[in-house]
Parts: structure tokens; C-alpha cells; sequence
């Protein structure tokens, strides 16, 4: 349950905050005081969907916030509540809500690492991380409302992939990825090459898609052919949000001193990407790779974002640790799973809403629910209209669902 209660901070008075308890909460969410007022629909979001939610500001924790007061915060919070922490949620760009900078394995190209990971690692045993955590690099109370009212209406509508990048990387992505994905019921379109246009990118990403992936070189505002700069007010029109992940290099550099990176430019447009996930400097194929596979296998079994990004990080530790190669401090293992980042909310769910009363009366497999399913995915989602009627019945069957199970009690 929701519980409030008055405090004080500098130059702030009269805030708001969900008081913490010893019993525990689920959700924290730590948020700079500029944008605290924006963020508290999605506290109230999260406990109406059954997140016990805690929401502090930065002053709050401390006078002098740095990445290191605020990981002890969230670990003794973490551990007075019983270990019952899962999701963290920083709110505020780097200026805002500080990053960890970390030594890198090859400093001459990455220098130090921009990294949110540990403020989801607890103790100092080892760097894989214990809790989900996300960041919405907002700026202004004004992009922070845009990414929150993004993430209430997040619904995934279709199991609709697009394998993007340059031609080499991409025959990974044609095989391997293709080969995890098909099987379990994902429809996956591939770009390749020159036909990996900036304009087709924006078209696919227009037409709807569940995950986007994009296989090839990248800098901070180009991943291969689509820049920063295709990224228009206008440009960007689709009603389903994908969540998309990059293996390109400096393509979520979210703490880059003067440009922002594409990864930010696609979750602050509304109508861009709903969660990014990459790496805050060069990217590594070889453990990317192995991270995709990670991430992938775990759409079957894993309910959000943030269980997906851990899955992913813990398949590419296992393969190098498998392979023999090193994993402890300086490793490329390390440095690559601290470099991989998720831009957005950790507790974002990733399962499809049911299809009204055939899953719930007749069984989630049965063959009407799974011919409903085919018709949602191959004939309304590729249509002109079929987000907006997609939406529209799903917003149908989940007031028909709670009448039914109000009926049913």
C-alpha cells in the first residue's frame, strides 16, 4: 500500500515522498527534485499494478549526492527491507542523477565506463547484478512526463522483430537469432546492408514492431545508417513502442557532455522506442552476441525489461566463463557487461495481455485463443488501422476480463 509523508529538503518545501518501512518495497524509484512531482503518476501507476513503491529524492538522500552515497542507499535499503528490493528506477540525465565511471580493459578506446550497474549489484562478491535497474535521462519535468505517460500506455501488441545492421554482423542475426526467435512465435523481417536505409528503419519502426535489434558499427548518433538527426518531431509516427537494443558502439553513451546520444533521442521522442538498451561505449561482438542470445531465450520465461537486460548480462558472463575466458577484474567480460545499459523503466512488462475471454475460459494454448492470436499478428498488425483496433480490444477485454473474474468470485 501507498504511504505518505511530509518532508523537508533544500531549497524544497512541502514535497511529497513515499515513506520507507521495514517490511519492504519492490519498487524504488530515486528521482532529482526537479522532476519529482512529474514522476509521481508512475509511483501511483506501479502500486495500482501491485508494486509496493518508494519514491526519494536525491536531497533527500544526501546534501551532496555521488554515484557511491546513492548505491548505499539502495543497499541498505535493499537489506532493511528484508531483501524484498527488486526494481530501481533512476529519474534524471547524469547531470541530474550521477553514473558510476569504472576502469575499462581497453582504456585507449573506452576510456572510463559510464555505468548504472552497480546500483543493482549488493555486497562486493562479484559485478552480476542482484536487482533491475533502469534510467529515464530526462532533462525537464516535461520530457519526464512524456516518458511516464509513454510507459502506462505500454502494451506489446504483436511479436513482431526486426534484425537491423550491416551485412556482415547481420548474418549472425539471419541464422542464430532468427533461429531462437521463429520457434517461439516471433514474426522477424531482416535489413541488411544498403537496404538497411535510414528511411526503411523509420518505416519498419513506424509499422510496429515488439523488439528492434540493430547488428553492426555504431557511434554516439549513428546506429549504422540511422542518426540522431532522422529523428524528427514528425518523422516518428508508430503506436507501438519497440523496445530495441543496439550492439554498436557509443550508441547509449547516456553521459556524453554535449550531444545526446541516439539511444536517448529514441526513448524521449513519444513516439520512438519505449526501453533502449546498449552499450555506453565500444561494444564488442563477440559478447554482444551472446547477450542477445541471453536476452532472447528469456522472452519465453521472464515477465519485464529489467529481467530480460540481467538475463542477457548473466548468458554472456556464462559463455565467456564457459569458453575459459577471463571474467574477473580488467576482463573484457566485465567490461562489457558494465557497459550494457538500459534506458527506461526496469519493471516495463513484456507479457502480452490476454486475449479476452477464449484465454481465460477456454486455456492461454488453446486453438482459438491461438487462432485469435494469428489473426492479431498476421492481419491487423501489418494494417493501416490495426494498432488502434488492437488497442482498442485489448482496452475491451481487460474491463470484460474484470467483470469476469468479479462474476466468477
Amino acid at each position: 500500500m501507498r504511504r505518505w509523508s511530509a518532508v523537508l529538503t533544500f531549497g524544497v518545501i512541502g514535497l511529497l515522498g513515499f515513506s520507507s518501512n521495514a517490511a519492504g518495497y519492490e519498487y524504488l524509484i530515486i528521482t532529482h527534485q526537479d522532476f519529482y512531482q512529474a514522476i509521481l503518476p508512475l509511483a501511483d501507476y506501479r502500486e495500482q499494478n501491485g508494486l509496493d513503491t518508494h519514491v526519494v529524492t536525491m536531497a533527500q538522500i544526501s546534501s551532496r549526492p555521488t554515484a557511491f552515497t546513492i548505491a548505499s542507499y539502495i543497499e541498505s535499503e535493499y537489506l532493511e527491507g528484508l531483501e524484498q528490493l527488486k526494481y530501481v528506477l533512476l529519474v534524471g540525465d547524469v547531470n541530474f542523477v550521477p553514473t558510476h565511471y569504472v576502469d575499462a580493459h581497453d582504456p585507449a578506446a573506452d576510456g572510463m565506463i559510464a555505468t548504472d550497474l552497480y546500483y543493482a549489484t549488493i555486497g562486493t562478491a562479484d559485478y552480476l547484478p542482484d536487482l533491475y535497474v533502469g534510467r529515464l535521462p530526462v532533462t525537464t519535468a516535461a520530457e519526464t512526463t512524456t516518458m511516464v505517460n509513454a510507459i502506462k500506455a505500454y502494451k506489446p501488441l504483436s511479436k513482431k522483430v526486426l534484425l537491423h545492421g550491416a551485412t556482415a554482423e547481420m548474418s549472425y542475426g539471419y541464422i542464430h537469432d532468427t533461429g531462437i526467435l521463429s520457434p517461439a512465435g516471433y514474426i522477424v523481417e531482416t535489413l541488411a546492408g544498403a537496404a538497411a536505409s535510414s528511411s526503411a528503419v523509420i518505416n519498419r519502426i513506424n509499422g510496429g514492431k515488439h523488439i528492434i535489434a540493430y547488428y553492426g558499427h555504431g557511434s554516439t548518433t549513428g546506429m549504422g545508417n540511422l542518426y540522431s538527426s532522422d529523428i524528427t518531431p514528425t518523422s516518428l509516427t508508430n503506436t507501438e513502442l519497440p523496445i530495441m537494443l543496439s550492439g554498436g558502439c557509443f550508441n547509449n553513451e547516456f553521459d556524453h557532455a554535449t550531444v545526446r546520444c541516439i539511444g536517448e533521442m529514441l526513448v524521449l521522442h513519444p513516439k520512438g522506442a519505449i526501453a533502449f538498451i546498449g552499450s555506453t561505449r565500444t561494444g564488442g561482438y563477440g559478447y554482444a552476441y551472446k547477450f542477445l542470445d541471453g536476452f532472447y531465450k528469456a522472452l519465453a520465461t521472464k515477465k519485464t525489461v529489467g529481467e530480460l537486460l540481467n538475463a542477457g548480462r548473466q548468458e554472456a558472463y556464462d559463455a565467456a566463463l564457459a569458453a575459459g575466458e577471463p571474467v574477473g577484474d580488467g576482463s573484457w567480460t566485465k567490461s562489457f557487461i558494465e557497459k550494457i545499459n538500459l534506458l527506461g523503466d526496469p519493471a516495463l512488462s513484456i507479457q502480452f495481455p490476454a486475449i479476452c475471454f477464449t484465454a481465460k475460459v477456454l486455456g492461454e494454448h488453446s486453438k482459438s485463443t491461438e487462432a485469435l492470436r494469428g489473426f492479431r499478428d498476421s492481419v491487423l498488425a501489418p494494417s493501416p488501422a490495426g494498432q488502434e483496433i488492437i488497442k482498442l480490444y485489448y482496452d475491451c477485454s481487460a474491463l470484460a476480463l474484470r467483470w469476469l473474474d468479479a462474476w466468477t468470485k
